[in-house]
C-alpha cells in the first residue's frame, strides 16, 4: 500500500515513477509522518494530499540519489580542497519537498490555545464556584455575611 499511484506521482513530479519507486518511498514517509496506511479513513483530505505529495517527491528524489541506504551521517566533508557541510541533519535521507509536505501535516503544526478563564480553571480542577450549587449555602461559610450571635 502506498499513498499515491505511479500515474499520479509521475504527474506530480514530471518524473517517470514505477510502483517499486513508491514502495521504496512509502516507509520513509511513514517514518517521518508517523502515520500508516491503515488510518487513511480517519485523515483529513488535506493531510492525504500532503502525504501523496510527500511520497511522490520522495520517490522522485530517491531515483537521483546514489545510495541512500548505505550512507553514513557526517556533518562536514573536505576533499581535494572542496568542502561540504550539511545544513539539515536529515538532508541526506528525506527529499526537501517531501520534508515540506510532512511539516505541513495538520498534526505537525504548532497550535495556540486560548487561556482558561478563572471559572474554567476551577471547574477543570474539580472545584465549584460559590453559588453554583443550590442548597449548599451552609457549607459555603466563606460566602456568608457575618452576623452577631
Amino acid at each position: 500500500m502506498t499513498w499515491s499511484t505511479p500515474a499520479a506521482a509521475s504527474h506530480i513530479t514530471r518524473v517517470a515513477l514505477a510502483q517499486e519507486d513508491l514502495d521504496a518511498a512509502y516507509p520513509i514517509v511513514v517514518i517521518w509522518s508517523g502515520v500508516t496506511e491503515d488510518v487513511r479513513p480517519t485523515l483529513k483530505p488535506r493531510d492525504l494530499l500532503m502525504l501523496q505529495y510527500a511520497e511522490a517527491y520522495q520517490a522522485a528524489w530517491l531515483q537521483s540519489q546514489v545510495d541512500v541506504t548505505g550512507r553514513m551521517d557526517v556533518t562536514q566533508v573536505v576533499q581535494d580542497g572542496a568542502q561540504y557541510s550539511k545544513d539539515d541533519p536529515d538532508a541526506m535521507v528525506l527529499a526537501p519537498l517531501a520534508a515540506r509536505c510532512v511539516r505541513r501535516l495538520s498534526w505537525a503544526r504548532s497550535r495556540s490555545i486560548a487561556p482558561l478563564t478563572p471559572e474554567q480553571a476551577l471547574a477543570r480542577r474539580g472545584y465549584r464556584m460559590p453559588g453554583t450549587v443550590v442548597g449548599t449555602e451552609e457549607w459555603l461559610d466563606d460566602q456568608q455575611t457575618w452576623k452577631r450571635l
